[in-house]
This record gives structure tokens, C-alpha cells and sequence, in this order.
């Protein structure tokens, strides 16, 4: 491949400094630097490998792949677009989403696609505000990945399939950070020049399937959520993938919209609650799902495993995202030798809450359907028919006994009854007195 170095494997990264962490390995360090590897070379996937470089090496798989990317000059022969729904923005601590984007619908993914003429690498991660930069003449890592476990899958790729990835990343609204697209090079792929120049695509309200083929020719699938598709896409798309109950690993939290297991269709859907990293028989480093931020999707029967850019959550539903799925029993092993724990069918949520009525497929939520408030007032409707006939007949009979006793004021409004003239005629009095209160100037004007 030209300019672009060749590499297809998963990086998992162990979280930082926590108490949650728990090992055998006295050479592990909880410094959020470290990493577990895998490539197509691995002969052997029944534990993990840990690396001997670290997440902010220069020499690690992913300075490698990315060199071209973080050189201090652009590559004339090299396009490609980095993603990310919380991209940086001069502040590392919080990761936020970007300006205007809030509640908005786009993707929830995070990734960079980079192509050449012949060939393309994509690689897709759960790392917020990654890449920090580019073209900064060295690799950079944000701080905020050292706090949690993040996942990377990259997956080197033909020239046929880059345009093909890149539909994909218009269909989810994907938001892109870098971009760079020399004309030579883009004009190869119509869908990559779309999302180099900011170009959308028609929204659609279907899931996008799509068979990818690796370099070596290894198979994947790739599956693109639309914002505008609002489902659980776990439950009604990966299951069916799979033809097997799953386990799935995401960022769950309530404040996302706390989904349950679901145990009520053909393939139940179970969240994991603790992972097991095994490094041999005897060594492990084992942390809750709190601690993880990275999203997969593995099949208890059969040999699928899926690495995710959507936690599973109802706020996920009005968010694009992407799933790179691949069969093969090695990996989907691994993985499942990874999953320490997973919920219950019966399980609640966090509050301890009683679990709501499952509603059919599977999208039950802690949030409960909005209702209006009651109030003690009575209707409006009962008001206006109380008054009306009432009034007339109480008003009428008073007013000619009014008149008939003050007959010198028959010229003035009927309104005021007499008691209002009485008042006037008093009035003289109280103001005389009030007016002798005072010193000389009133006698001078009385004199």
C-alpha cells in the first residue's frame, strides 16, 4: 500500500488508576497505559496478550498504521476523514459534544477513514477527542483515555471498499473533525469526496448492510444505523445476524435511558455487568462494565462478534452508528471468555426501581410516559353554565327600587347604587375638618 502501512487487529486498552480494578498480575499496572493486542498473525486467541509498548508509545500498532496521518506534512496521495462525536475542543476534562450538535441527530461513532489509490484503511474506536490533532510531526493520545477501557479495530482494506465505507458514514451523519481529500485521490471515490466536502446524502429511515472484504480476504460486516431508524438495534438487527442469544458491553448509564434484558423474543439480549481479562491460566485483571467504556456485541452459539459505536440505551435510538461484525469462532471466544458476568432476565435497574411492564420488542426503559397533572379545579365547562341565568335575575328586581328612592340623581349611571351618593355627601364634612387642621393659611383664605 502506498503511504499507508498495513495493519488489521484490535487493540483493548485497560482502564486507569480505580479501586474497581481487581488482578492477579503483579506486573500490571493500573496506569491507563497499557494495552491487550491481537492481529491476523496471533496464531493463538485462548488468552489475551499484553503489549510491551504503551497507549502513548510512538512504536504501539496504532502510531504505526497512523504515521501518514500524524506527519508534519500532508501526503499529496493520501485522503481521509477523522470522526468523532466528541471531538476535542482545547479542553480534555469533560468530553463534550460539539457546538451546536446537543440532542441533535447524528452519529454516535468515532473512527478515521484513510485511502490511497489502490488501497484504504478504516479504523473504527471508542476513544472520545481522539485524534487531539493531526499532522503535529509525533502521535498524540488525549489524557482522557487513560480513565476508562476503550476498544480499537482496524481493518486494512481494498480500493473497491473505501467508497463503500464511506456511504456508510453518510448514512449514520457521522461528524467529521479532520479532513483531507487531494483531487487525484478523491475523484476515485464519489462517496469519500461527499464527506470530505460536507455533502449529505438523502436521510433514510433503513438499516444499511453491507459485506466488507479485508485485504487478506477476510469478511466482515458492516452495518450503518440511520438517526432517522429508532430501535434498539441490538434487538432487532444483531440477533438476527447472529441467530443466537448475545451479550453486549456498551456505556450504560440511567441518565441514557436504561434499557432491560430482553428475555421475550427468539434471542434474548443481556447486558454485561463484569469483564475478566485472562492473560493465562493463572493471571487476570478483572473490572466492572462501569469502568469500560467500550461498546461490542458477542453470540453466545454461534461464532459472531461485533465491535459497536452505540451503547445500549433508549437516547441511542434518535443517534446514528456503526457495527463491524466479523464470524469467526477465535475471536467471538475470546470474547466471551472475557465476560465475567452478565444481568439477569429479571434484573433492575440501578435506583432499584420495580421493573415496568416489558413492552413487545424489547425497549422497556426506566422512563415513565408523561401525564398531564391533576388539579381540584372544576371543569370550564361547569362555569359557564353557572352564572348566566343567575345573574340577570338578581340584577333586574334591584334596580327599580334604587331608582325610586333617589329620584334628584335619576341623571347618573345606575351602577353605583345610593350608598355611593351617600358617601359624596359626607365627604365635605371630613375634608372641612381636615382642612381646620391646619394653621394659618386656610383662615387667611377663609377670611
Amino acid at each position: 500500500m502506498k503511504g499507508i502501512k498495513k495493519w488489521s487487529g484490535s487493540l483493548c486498552q485497560v482502564p486507569g488508576q480505580r479501586r474497581e480494578l481487581h488482578t492477579s498480575q503483579t506486573g500490571l499496572q493500573h496506569n491507563g497505559l497499557q494495552f491487550a493486542y491481537f492481529d491476523a498473525n496471533t496464531k493463538n486467541l485462548t488468552y489475551w496478550n499484553m503489549s510491551s509498548e504503551t497507549l502513548y508509545s510512538q512504536e504501539n500498532p496504532l502510531a504505526y498504521t497512523l504515521a501518514k496521518l500524524f506527519a508534519r506534512r500532508k501526503s499529496p496521495d493520501i485522503a481521509y476523514v477523522t470522526y468523532n462525536d466528541q471531538p476535542f475542543t482545547g479542553e480534555e476534562e469533560p468530553a463534550k459534544e460539539p457546538h451546536g450538535h446537543h440532542g441533535k441527530e447524528y452519529a454516535h461513532s468515532k473512527g478515521i477513514l484513510m485511502a490511497d489509490a489502490t488501497s484504504g484503511m478504516w479504523l473504527v474506536h471508542s476513544t472520545p477527542q481522539f485524534p487531539v490533532n493531526v499532522h503535529m510531526g509525533e502521535f498524540n493520545m488525549t489524557r482522557t483515555a487513560r480513565k476508562n477501557g476503550q476498544y480499537f479495530m482496524c481493518l486494512t482494506i481494498p480500493a473497491i471498499e473505501v467508497d463503500v465505507i464511506a456511504e456508510l458514514l453518510l448514512i449514520q451523519s457521522v461528524i467529521v473533525n479532520h479532513k483531507y481529500g487531494p483531487d487525484r485521490v478523491v475523484k476515485k471515490y464519489p462517496h469519500l469526496q461527499a464527506l470530505i466536502r460536507g455533502k449529505p446524502i438523502p436521510p433514510t429511515t433503513d438499516v444499511k448492510i453491507a459485506p466488507i472484504k479485508g485485504i487478506n480476504r477476510t469478511i466482515f460486516t458492516a452495518i450503518a444505523k440511520p438517526p432517522r431508524w429508532k430501535k434498539d438495534i441490538y434487538t432487532h438487527v444483531i440477533t438476527e445476524q447472529a441467530k443466537s442469544d448475545i451479550w453486549v458491553q456498551s456505556w450504560r448509564r440511567p441518565m441514557f435511558g436504561w434499557l432491560y434484558p430482553v428475555c421475550d423474543r427468539n434471542y434474548s439480549v443481556k447486558d454485561v455487568e463484569l469483564l475478566r481479562f485472562n492473560f493465562n491460566s493463572t493471571s487476570y485483571l478483572e473490572y466492572s462494565y462501569l469502568n469500560d467504556h467500550s461498546k461490542f456485541a458477542v453470540a453466545v452459539n454461534t461464532s459472531l462478534f461485533c465491535f459497536s459505536s452505540l451503547n445500549r440505551g433508549s437516547t441511542q435510538f434518535q443517534r446514528g452508528g456503526e457495527l463491524l461484525c466479523r464470524y469467526n469462532e477465535s475471536v467471538a471466544g475470546l470474547f466471551r471468555r472475557t465476560v465475567a458476568k452478565v444481568e439477569a432476565c429479571n434484573a433492575t435497574d440501578p435506583s432499584g426501581k420495580p421493573r415496568p411492564p416489558t413492552v413487545p420488542g424489547g425497549t422497556t426503559t426506566t422512563k415513565k410516559p408523561r401525564q398531564r397533572p391533576t388539579t381540584s379545579r372544576k371543569p370550564f365547562v361547569t362555569w359557564t353554565t353557572r352564572k348566566p341565568a343567575i345573574k340577570p335575575t338578581k340584577t333586574r328586581p334591584t334596580t327599580p327600587t334604587r331608582r325610586t328612592t333617589t329620584k334628584p340623581v335619576t341623571t347618573k349611571s345606575t351602577r353605583k347604587p345610593t350608598t355611593i351618593r351617600t358617601k359624596k355627601t359626607a365627604k365635605p364634612k371630613t375634608q372641612k375638618t381636615i382642612k381646620t387642621k391646619r394653621p394659618r393659611p386656610n383662615k387667611k383664605y377663609w377670611e
